[in-house]
C-alpha cells in the first residue's frame, strides 16, 4: 500500500544501502521482467552462505503500526530455498523465517509476519540467505543454494489478520414426516395420580 515502508523496489530505501556478503549483486538488473517498477535485484551467492541485505546502522525503521514483511522472489534454473532475516542494532536480535520455494521463471510473493520474526520494534538490516534448515557442507554446491535469484518489492507492510476458523457445526438433521409414522400412546403424555395418597403411611 502507499503507507508501506519500502526497503527495496528499483532502489534501496533512502539512506539505506543494498549489499550483502559472499554474493554478486546487481541492484538494477533488467535480466528478467521485474515484479514491480522497472528493475529488480539480481543475486548470485559465491558460496552457499552468502546474503543479500538492505541496511542502515544509523537510522533504523520503526515497526510500529506494521505487522508483516512482504517481498517477491524469483528463481532461475532451479527452485531457490531462502530465508528472510531481520536484525536490530549492530546485528543483534537476528531472526530467520524460511520462505516458500521460489520457482524458476516465475515471481513468488511471500508475506512473513513480524510475530514470526520475534516482533522486532526496529529494523536496522533486512536480508535473504539460503535456507539453513536444508543447507549442509555436503550439498553446499547444489544449484538450490548457488543459482541466481531476483528480489523485488521488499517492504514493511500491514496485512489483514486471517479470518477466524469456521464455527464447529453438528450433523445435519432431516425429518421425513411421511416415512415410518407410528402413533404414540396417549398414556405417555402425563400422569394423573395422587402422590401424597400413594405414599401415605
Amino acid at each position: 500500500s502507499s503507507t508501506d515502508v519500502v526497503f527495496y523496489d528499483d532502489a534501496a530505501l533512502a539512506t539505506w544501502e543494498a549489499g550483502g556478503w559472499n554474493a554478486a549483486i546487481d541492484a538494477t538488473s533488467q535480466a528478467v521482467p521485474p515484479r514491480n517498477g522497472n528493475v529488480s535485484a539480481s543475486v548470485s551467492f559465491t558460496n552457499a552462505w552468502g546474503a543479500f541485505t538492505v541496511a542502515n546502522w544509523n537510522t533504523p525503521v520503526n515497526t510500529a503500526g506494521f505487522n508483516a514483511i512482504a517481498l517477491s522472489v524469483r528463481g532461475s534454473v532451479s527452485p531457490r530455498y531462502l530465508e528472510l532475516f531481520v536484525e536490530g542494532p549492530n546485528g543483534s536480535n537476528r531472526a530467520f523465517v524460511a520462505l516458500p520455494a521460489a520457482s524458476p521463471g516465475a515471481w513468488q510473493d511471500a508475506v512473513v509476519t513480524l510475530a514470526d520474526l520475534g516482533l522486532p520494534s526496529i529494523i536496522h538490516r533486512i536480508g535473504l540467505m539460503s535456507d539453513s534448515t536444508r543447507l549442509t557442507y555436503l550439498n553446499a554446491n547444489d544449484p538450490e543454494f548457488t543459482s541466481t535469484f531476483h528480489v523485488d518489492n521488499l517492504r514493511l507492510t500491514r496485512v489483514a489478520p486471517p479470518p477466524p476458523p469456521p464455527a464447529q457445526q453438528g450433523p445435519a438433521l432431516q425429518v421425513n414426516a411421511g416415512v415410518g409414522r407410528r402413533a404414540i400412546s396417549a398414556a405417555i403424555y402425563g400422569l394423573n395420580w395422587d402422590h401424597q395418597a400413594s405414599f401415605a403411611a
